[in-house]
């Protein structure tokens, strides 16, 4: 039997233990966190990891904000990373190329330049091309290209996502102004688009506030108005 030494024995990987947090969760919670994994999608993950659809949307946010999934998900995604290579300033830009494409750059007045002669930004935009053999005549063929771009919406949908991160359901860290006349909502106003701008609210997040800010400015206007309609009516009655 030949010696076994030291040197035989494969070196087994050092891999890092998971977080107590991550490794407590459920198998559900599991089967989440690789669902969202697949498209960012908070809701449509939870629905594919079984919960109920009638509460999904509900369920998706709440989840991302347990402290086990949002630690598994951080863990998968730099174990994604670190495979691919990829970095998240490359992904960004591909999703920019998509989102902010513009078919006119494939052009050249009225006629389609060949791929070659194609940009960049212009080519990384493009989903498929077919070309079309069609007969007009005797003797005759035409080809015509067939162009499919990337769906913008899609790619705006996820840069919308990581420029600002879903966080339905947990609380947003802005203290809402006191509005106590029409100019103090004023005010309120551009420090809520300011919060916006900076990435402290979503659009989502600030469009509800200014709706209510709009709403107080409104209520406090209607008051003086009915406030100067009384004094002009007490002094119609004193004379």
């Amino acid at each position: 039997m030949p010696d076994v030494t030291d040197d035989a024995v494969p070196e087994q990987p050092e891999t890092e233990p998971e977080p107590p947090e991550a490794a407590s969760l459920t198998p559900r919670q599991r089967r989440f966190v690789e669902e969202y994994l697949r498209d960012l999608n908070a809701t449509q993950a939870a629905i594919r990891a079984g919960y109920s659809e009638a509460t999904a949307e509900q369920q998706g946010p709440r989840l991302l904000g347990n402290a086990g999934v949002a630690t598994a998900i951080r863990i998968a995604l730099e174990t994604q990373r670190n495979r691919t290579g990829l970095d998240a300033d490359r992904v960004v830009r591909e999703l920019e190329r998509i989102a902010f494409s513009d078919p006119r750059g494939i052009f050249n007045g009225t006629s389609l330049l060949p791929p070659s002669e194609w940009s960049d930004d212009a080519a990384a935009a493009i989903q498929s091309i077919k070309v079309v053999t069609r007969k007009v005549g005797e003797g005759e063929v035409e080809y015509v290209a067939e162009i499919r771009h990337w769906p913008k919406t899609a790619a705006l949908d996820t840069l919308a996502k990581r420029v600002w991160p879903e966080r339905r359901g947990r609380p947003v860290r802005f203290e809402m102004p006191e509005v106590r006349s029409a100019a103090d909502a004023v005010v309120a106003l551009g420090r809520i688009a300011s919060a916006a701008a900076a990435g402290t609210l979503t659009p989502e997040e600030a469009q509800a506030l200014a709706a209510v800010i709009e709403g107080q400015r409104k209520a406090h206007e209607t008051l003086i108005l009915e406030e100067r309609i009384a004094a002009l009516e007490a002094r119609r009655q004193e004379t």
